[in-house]
């Protein structure tokens, strides 16, 4: 479930209060012209999803889909908007009309097609270019009394939210610890690019989870004294546990151990993962070897967690000088870490904990990101980072290196130079010094719109990062693998991306069907009938043998091609399915890997035959596979992640049989589409 999902279900589905969002969408077009001013489409009554008099306006024939408005008020221009056959496919861009794609080919959107995304490729002067965050808030669009008004109501209908806690400042009452507090305002009178947003109204993930608590430990009137199903409870942990709530595991794990420690249903799981905990909790004091710290030069400091806990050891350039960018880093490794044990745990299983802290790099921008990789024999890199498994290496990059932030970042830069400090605008105790002097007041909600903007993108790509190359990282730090065993790649990114929550998902989806991987999966496997390579046995062979990423070359990673993302897409679900289904198998089919000779690179008939011993399906006297063995794991696997959707699927076919209707009324004839629907222009 990409941001589009949510914003659309939201902004289409009903008005989103102001009073009840979760969540705001805010949207920026890059390709607007530095020599026109910007334009917005009138406004119009029945606008869904915006405060009164104000609206999500591009030109028509700038965006064909707009962000508000009932099925007749879309913003869809005749002739502008097409939408391709077929499920799964609800977006599509004539060339120079509509800037917004709700799929395309990776060249285009960042992901491959099928999968929901945002963006465009760079676009001749005056088309528009849109770059959008989805942002989750603490106290959505509160008025907070005791707040001084910026904006004057001359401007339109000024609104507050808090900015999350998480951005470096933690929730507090006074003005040094409270949330950063931005106003949003839907005004052209701002500079280039125009800026704008809009509500989404969707439970976050936190009050999910309180409903579904609620439900599972409600009592029953006719028996007071009864307790929730175990199982129930410990499904709803592993489903926290998907979605980065890994205080509230713990919480229903020690319910379940003092509560159920006995119950036949539970009671193995229960003690793997108290187990793990304690493991988890011990204080680590050893940094790790030296030779990694020697080996970097002086103009860098290592930092590692306050509380003694911490696993990780961060080093980063002098140069970078925002500590809570550190500080967050941090978290969210010692988040990932506990995710990748937890699971395991609620599997039954417990994997070692290492005793020294862990190194990750935070390099300052993509040059000292390079020369890092390039020194370290270009390991592949998966958002912005990557993993070095001979060296035990994590490295990561401090902003994003995809195009579209990019394109925002250069095209504001002029704005923040001006006296904006682009962190303090959203920061309670830096915001009364993050303006520039004698700045408007629209101005100021400008940079705090930029802000939230930047942060949301910002972080995006860092969640997808660290949850990846982190569980990569561990793969071989809880001793699953050693370190000097040449593993194929599809092992490790088929590990990495099984635990990471993609670009583009407004909440974490560890171990969860991949929202960027799965319609990949399901269009290649589905509706266009290739399966791949003809049929799912020969496909889980390519796989295995590491076909896939053998045949890509530099420029496929550079390009983000669509092999690319079909070797992702066949290697994500094939491990999604053994992880699930066959975690015994799998577990025996790393430690036949762990056998290996070191540091030699496994042929493909090595790689199958291994894989086919693990599974039970090598006949040893014969020296033979068992082909139909391994077809009929190859008939489970397609199977099974088929109908493991992503959790707004049903949304999305919804969703687009609406735009369709939309087209079909508009006498709009279907588009020239390539496979599966989907738009093939580069």
């Amino acid at each position: 479930m990409s941001r589009w999902f949510l914003s659309l279900a939201a902004l289409l589905g009903g008005a989103a209060g102001m009073a009840s969002a979760d969540y705001v969408y805010i949207i920026a077009n890059v390709g607007q012209s530095r020599d026109r001013p910007p334009q917005v489409n009138p406004p119009g009554p029945g606008q869904i999803g915006v405060p009164p008099g104000q609206q999500i306006g591009v030109p028509p024939n700038q965006m064909g889909l707009s962000l508000s408005g009932s099925p007749n008020q879309m913003g869809v221009p005749p002739n502008q908007m097409g939408m391709p056959p077929g499920p799964g496919n609800i977006g599509f861009r004539p060339p120079n009309q509509m800037g917004l794609s709700l799929s395309g080919s990776p060249n285009q959107m960042g992901v491959p097609p099928g999968g929901m995304n945002f963006g465009a490729p760079p676009a001749p002067d005056g088309k528009a270019i849109y770059v959008g965050a989805f942002v989750e808030v603490d106290a959505p669009y509160k008025v907070m009394e005791e707040h001084k008004p910026l904006v004057p109501a001359s401007l339109g209908t000024r609104y507050e939210m808090e900015t999350n806690g998480h951005w470096g400042v933690p929730p507090g009452k006074d003005e040094k610890t409270r949330p950063g507090v931005v106003y949003l305002l839907n005004c052209t009178d701002f500079p280039n690019p125009v800026v704008q947003f809009a509500p989404v109204n969707h439970a976050t993930v936190a009050k999910d989870y309180e409903k579904q608590r609620a439900e599972k430990f409600k009592k029953d009137p006719k028996n007071p004294d009864s307790k929730p199903d175990p199982q129930a409870i410990l499904e709803l942990a592993k489903w926290a546990l998907a979605h980065d709530l890994n205080d509230k595991v713990q919480e229903l794990m020690k319910l379940l151990a003092a509560d159920y420690k006995d119950d036949p249903a539970v009671k193995e799981v229960v003690a793997v993962f108290s187990r793990v905990q304690e493991d988890l909790d011990r204080d680590v004091t050893d940094d790790g070897p030296a030779a990694l710290k020697d080996s970097l030069s002086s103009d860098h400091t290592q930092s590692v967690s306050k509380d003694g806990k911490g696993h990780y050891v961060l080093y980063y350039s002098n140069q970078l000088n925002d500590p809570d960018e550190v500080k967050e880093r941090l978290k969210r490794l010692e988040d990932s870490m506990r995710t990748f044990y937890y699971w395991f745990a609620l599997q039954g299983k417990a994997l070692a904990v290492p005793h020294e802290r862990l190194p990750a790099l935070l390099a300052v921008g993509e040059p000292e990101f390079d020369r890092t990789r390039n020194s370290l024999s270009d390991p592949p890199v998966v958002v912005e980072g990557f993993f070095a498994r001979r060296e035990n290496l994590s490295v990561y990059c401090a902003r994003p290196l995809d195009d579209r932030y990019d394109m925002l970042d250069k095209t504001t830069a002029a704005f923040w130079n001006q006296g904006f400090d682009r962190t303090g605008v959203i920061q309670a105790e830096k915001q009364k010094t993050a303006y520039a002097k004698d700045s408007r007041p629209q101005d100021k909600v400008y940079a705090n719109m930029l802000g939230v903007l930047l942060k949301g993108l910002e972080d995006e790509a860092e969640r997808a990062a660290v949850t990846h190359d982190a569980s990569r990282q561990l793969l071989f730090a809880s001793d699953v693998l050693p370190r000097g065993v040449t593993v194929p790649e599809w092992v490790q990114f088929g590990v990495g991306s099984f635990f990471e929550t993609p670009v583009h998902s407004p909440w974490p989806t560890a171990a969860g069907p991949s929202t960027l991987y799965w319609p990949i999966f399901d269009q290649e496997f589905g509706r266009d009938g290739k399966q791949f390579e003809g049929d799912a046995y020969k496909t889980m062979r390519k796989i295995v043998t590491d076909g896939y990423f053998r045949q890509l070359g530099p420029e496929d990673a550079k390009k983000s091609t669509p092999e690319l993302h079909k070797a992702r897409a066949a290697t994500w679900s094939l491990m999604y399915f053994l992880m699930n289904k066959k975690l015994g198998n799998t577990e025996r089919y790393f430690q036949l890997l762990g056998e290996m000779p070191r540091d030699l690179e496994l042929d493909e008939d090595t790689l199958w035959v291994t894989f086919a011993r693990a599974f039970d399906a090598y006949d040893a006297k014969a020296q033979r596979v068992d082909e139909a063995k391994l077809g009929n794991i190859a008939a489970d696997w397609v199977g099974f992640v088929k109908h493991e959707k992503p959790e707004a699927q049903e949304f999305v076919k919804q969703l687009e049989k609406d735009l369709t209707d939309i087209n079909k009324d508009a006498g709009q004839p279907m588009p020239p589409t390539g496979p599966g629907g989907v738009n093939p222009a580069r």
